[in-house]
């Protein structure tokens, strides 16, 4: 084999490793990438064994731990997830309809108020709707923070 990145061992750990990088920025996952594969290069002779190369990859560590190092280590203020990670389409539609059950709720519970400045009402229907209020704000911020994420 001329190029022992070529080994079917270092192909199937590549393989797993761009699969698990999809979380971070296409330009660093491709330095990434070329950092293993010039370490690998540089560990192992062009004839290592299959024996040789297991001992590499697990000195190296699993694609995961490799992603994760990577994503702890990200300077503060810096996404963790990359802004260019395309999203998944159910995920956007169930972002969306949290979102809109969100908004619907909202409405909701802001009519007792509504009410209660022409007549009274139980204080315990007042502190219930503020409650659903605040949760349902919550859930529309989070959910609009995450549909301009994807």
């Amino acid at each position: 084999m001329t190029n022992i990145i070529q080994h079917p061992a270092i192909v199937h750990y590549m393989a797993r490793f761009d699969e698990e990088a999809k979380v971070i920025g296409a330009a660093r996952r491709l330095e990434l990438r070329e950092e293993i594969e010039s370490h690998l290069t540089d560990a192992l002779e062009t004839s290592a064994t299959t024996e040789a190369i297991a001992v590499v990859l697990d000195q190296l560590g699993t694609p995961a731990e490799i992603i994760s190092q990577e994503l702890d280590s990200a300077p503060a203020g810096q996404p963790r997830v990359a802004a260019t990670t395309v999203a998944d389409p159910a995920g956007r539609i169930l972002l969306l309809a949290i979102a809109g059950v969100a908004v619907v709720w909202l409405l909701l519970s802001a009519t007792p108020f509504v009410f209660a400045l022409s007549a009274p009402l139980p204080t315990w229907l007042l502190t219930t709707c503020a409650a659903v209020i605040v949760v349902s704000v919550s859930a529309l911020v989070v959910s609009i923070r995450r549909l301009r994420r994807k």
